[in-house]
């Protein structure tokens, strides 16, 4: 059976293989993370421990993705496959349990494959960075295991001699401990778990039958001893909350704008949808909006809802425990992720369903085959029409999977799925700029282009290239229409009128966004970009200067400032001494091997009169473009390699 489980879950998520990354997390969580870069290092797995990088400290997680970087490097298609494989090991993990501590195995297995099969996790899997989903239930469910083969031996115990007990007492003191530690290691993959100890109450009640009501059968230990059995791990999950609030204070800024009823009502409402959506995943997106309002009939309506299944799940409690267990399951598991307390700005997110719907899924298997089991006739139709629906969530998945090829399919459909999904347009505004950049500016050509002459690139563009930059921009416009405050819609819309040649609307766009995010680094930048392309030479310096105390490192900014102290026509603006701490700063950060910084040294060194490091520098720029075998820039080098010679300095047209 869990061969089985395996094969139908590979063939499912077989496609992922083909995905790219995409342009939401998975730069900061992977591709652009430095940390990362080098694979497993002891200095990673100490910053691991410490950080509380991408608002979050999840080490585990932090360490898998290192390893992911050791065996594939930035290769996308190995860190996809590696999520279908924890995806599949939970797949067999889920069923091992059921079937384990109820003994159903049919039943085990279809909840099994629903799991494995369900489109609402397909985000869980496809998403690169959502690792830390697949690692935490991954040690979840061993922990729910340990604890069932714990409580297994503890009933033996209970009911054997003494001196058998005593030989035991060791084993189920080791499989408790073993429970713990991996309730911890969840944890610190995914603070999520933190109400699997809730969990763990359910399952005394239900399958493993220590807790019943309302009379107490004598082998059963006492109630209050089944929660002080829990307390430690009631005490990791308060330590984990207390961690992610203080690791998460930043990404709450949208949370502390919402009155709590808000964040009720959503809680309400989203409860609803991940129901509706479990039994008809349609419209199914990335990023669903905080509509940051609900109407009176959508609220009460969820509420009396919600009501209702409860008060029927508390009136099985006796004669069907599976439904009350698997229904305060799935809530129990939505609480963290609810938005009582908001981390972000979604209203709600196909991933937090990973485990939750566990509950959903348990409560219809065991349902079903009660209904059934009364009347032999429904068998085989029940039978029939459990495996139509798996076919059915099969190709639903496998459909979705396509939707995660890249970024723009993904935000793509997530715009056609969610009205007003302006985080979908900003993403593909950014995506769009992101192609149109590398197609336009990725030769070292054209960048030597940008810096005798900064003309916007746009008028040499191909017709594919114009039309990503016009998409990009309404996109950006979409997306400003819905949330004017968005500053990453704001930035890209500078930089795509900036690339074509609409300077005064780039300034006034880019001034905006530095003034709603005066920290956003790639604002300023921008911003600088565009005062010095208006010949606003000496605000451009001070926005470089500004950014260069957030961000000391970045080597394209020490290279831009440099060049302009080093080149601009005015001697006011020229600064030759400190444009060549700037240059040798940004050469140092790349080895020497950007011809476009060694060329911006060369130019600082004949700024201050010291023409033998000029030509040593423009030496070493005539190296690498004799190497690309590009007769201009062989030119380009030849000529300055000439001024130099002539000891005059090079000045910006």
């Amino acid at each position: 059976m869990c061969l089985l489980l395996t094969a139908v879950t590979l063939a499912a998520y077989w496609p992922l293989r083909l995905n790219d990354f995409v342009n939401y997390d998975d730069g900061e969580y992977i591709t652009g993370n430095p940390h990362l870069q080098h694979g497993l290092t002891w200095s990673g797995v100490a910053w691991a421990y410490r950080t509380g990088y991408a608002a979050n400290w999840h080490p585990l997680t932090w360490l898998s993705h290192m390893l992911d970087v050791q065996l594939f490097g930035l290769h996308p298609a190995g860190h996809h496959l590696t999520n279908v494989l924890f995806h599949s090991a939970n797949t067999m993990l889920l069923f091992l349990l059921l079937a384990r501590t109820t003994g159903a195995t049919w039943r085990s297995a279809f909840v099994a494959a629903l799991f494995a099969l369900h489109p609402l996790h397909v985000e869980s899997v496809a998403w690169a960075s959502e690792r830390k989903d697949l690692l935490s239930a991954f040690f979840g469910l061993l922990c729910l295991l340990a604890y069932a083969r714990y409580v297994e031996q503890s009933k033996v115990e209970g009911s054997a001699a003494t001196q058998h007990a005593t030989r035991n007492t060791q084993h189920v003191s080791l499989f408790y401990f073993l429970s713990l530690f991996l309730f911890a290691l969840a944890l610190m993959s995914k603070p999520m778990l933190v109400t699997l100890p809730f969990v763990l109450l359910l399952l005394d009640y239900w399958p493993l039958r220590r807790l019943s009501f309302p009379t107490l059968q004598p082998s059963n230990p006492p109630p209050l001893r089944l929660l002080l059995e829990k307390l430690p791990f009631f005490l990791l999950s308060a330590l984990s909350s207390l961690t992610t609030c203080i690791v998460q204070h930043g990404a709450m800024s949208f949370y502390r704008g919402l009155p709590f009823s808000l964040r009720a009502a959503n809680a309400l409402v989203s409860c609803v949808r991940y129901l509706g959506k479990t039994f008809w995943p349609r419209y199914l997106a990335v990023f669903y909006p905080h509509p940051e309002h609900y109407s009176l009939w959508e609220t009460t309506g969820a509420a009396v809802l919600l009501a209702l299944l409860t008060g029927l799940a508390l009136s099985c409690w006796r004669r069907r425990p599976y439904v009350a267990v698997g229904w305060f399951w799935f809530l129990g598991m939505l609480v963290p992720v609810l938005g009582l307390v908001q981390v972000g700005m979604q209203s709600m997110a196909d991933r937090y369903t990973y485990l939750p719907l566990v509950g959903i899924f348990i409560m219809l298997a065991w349902s079903a085959v009660d209904a059934v089991a009364a009347v032999q006739l429904l068998r085989w139709p029940a039978t029939v029409a459990g495996v139509g629906l798996l076919a059915a969530c099969f190709a639903a998945t496998r459909s979705q999977v396509f939707v995660w090829r890249n970024t723009e399919t993904l935000f793509t459909h997530a715009a056609a799925a969610t009205p007003d999904n302006w985080v979908a347009h900003s993403n593909l505004a950014v995506d769009g700029l992101m192609l149109y950049l590398q197609t336009e500016h990725s030769s070292l050509e054209k960048q030597l282009v940008q810096l005798d002459a900064p003309l916007p690139a746009s008028a040499q563009a191909s017709p594919d290239s114009r039309e990503r930059l016009a998409q990009t921009i309404r996109h950006c416009e979409a997306a400003l229409q819905i949330r004017p405050r968005n500053v990453t819609a704001r930035v890209a819309l500078g930089k795509a009128l900036m690339e074509c040649g609409q300077l005064d609307d780039a300034c006034a766009h880019l001034e905006i966004a530095v003034r709603l995010s005066p920290t956003n680094v790639v604002a300023r930048q921008n911003f600088a970009e565009v005062l010095h392309r208006q010949g606003r030479a000496k605000e451009a310096i001070a926005q470089y200067q500004a950014t260069l105390q957030l961000e000391p490192d970045w080597d394209s900014l020490l290279n831009n400032l440099a060049w302009l102290l080093a080149t601009h026509p005015s001697p006011d603006v020229r600064d030759g001494a400190q444009a060549v701490r700037l240059a040798q700063r940004a050469c140092q950060l790349t080895a020497n091997t950007n011809l476009w910084f060694l060329h911006t040294l060369a130019a600082a060194c004949a700024e201050t009169g010291d023409f033998a490091r000029a030509l040593a520098a423009a030496g070493q720029a005539r190296c690498l473009a004799a190497a690309s075998g590009q007769s201009n820039l062989i030119a380009t080098a030849e000529q300055r390699l000439q001024l130099y010679r002539s000891h005059q300095p090079y000045r910006e047209r």
